[in-house]
């Protein structure tokens, strides 16, 4: 009988065990996480309940730049087939639609898997981007060291319109997210921005795609302090 007893107590203790750290795996939108990438652990799993239609954002960045972990990959799966995978070289993002109601895996690894040699420590990140709607423009603050993300699908075509003021010039951009060749990147259709620039207005976009519009530092611009901007960005349907 006391075996019994004791048997049993082991049972629970591993069910709690393990259910504890299924919990320090589940991911939910604003999480940051961190784990390392190792020769005897190249897959890091994490958990997300999403829901079909959702936009979801991973960033997988190397906490050392000059280290070893160069060669980040990021995979997304639903019931062990792939939805997503990218292999990319440094800081990487992607950005996927999910196809279906499910618990997904969001899994942090490294080119080539088992055969990598990129190995370092990281942090994760999973964001939704702000959805945005014809007419109802939005205002927001941002550095160089942020980037900001908004979605909109629909079927009207539609103008983009951005004002800032602040000693921090962001480039705007509209774009599709590719589903060929580097499936889960953005493909920029628009772009508006410059250290002169402070307002502008971009379109005809035509409706009927998912779009992803980004708030963001201009590629090979370096800023320096820590250089700040108020913006306004709205969409609006064209005039006839």
């Amino acid at each position: 009988m006391k075996k019994v007893v004791v048997l049993l107590l082991m049972l629970v203790a591993l069910v709690g065990s393990t259910f504890s750290a299924s919990a320090q795996d589940a991911l939910k939108p604003g999480d940051t996480v961190e784990g390392e990438i190792t020769n005897d652990n190249f897959a890091v799993t994490y958990d997300y309940v999403g829901i079909g239609g959702e936009v979801i954002i991973v960033d997988l960045f190397p906490v050392d730049i000059l280290a070893d972990y160069d060669n980040p990959a990021i995979i997304i799966q639903l019931d062990g087939e792939e939805v997503l995978r990218y292999d990319g070289y440094g800081e990487t993002t992607v950005v996927t639609q999910l196809p279906e109601d499910g618990t997904y895996s969001i899994i942090a690894s490294r080119r080539d898997d088992a055969d990598g040699d990129s190995a370092g420590e990281y942090t994760l990140t999973l964001r939704n981007p702000t959805p945005i709607a014809l007419g109802e423009p939005v205002n927001d603050t941002i550095n160089s060291e942020t980037v900001h993300y908004y979605v909109y699908e629909g079927d009207e075509d539609f103008m983009l319109s951005f004002a800032r003021q602040g000693d921090y010039a962001p480039q705007v951009s509209i774009n599709l997210v590719d589903e060929s060749a580097t499936a889960g990147r953005l493909s920029a259709v628009a772009a508006l921005g410059g250290g002169l620039v402070t307002r502008g207005t971009m379109g005809v976009i035509p409706g009927g795609d998912l779009y992803v519009i980004a708030v963001e530092e201009p590629l090979f611009s370096f800023s320096f302090g820590d250089p700040s901007a108020e913006y306004a960005l709205g969409l609006y349907v064209p005039e006839e």
